[in-house]
């Protein structure tokens, strides 16, 4: 059977299902980067 289309799929409802793990330097770096006080002075 042919099918026009297929039913949108919400990317965003599956990231939580991934579990992505990462590594400590990456995760201390997402800290950093998120750090507004240092963001700010820089």
């Amino acid at each position: 059977m042919i099918v026009d289309r297929y039913d949108a799929v919400d990317l965003c409802e599956l990231i939580p299902e991934l579990r992505l793990e990462m590594e400590p330097e990456l995760r201390e770096l997402d800290r950093l980067l998120t750090d507004d006080t240092l963001f700010a002075a820089w």
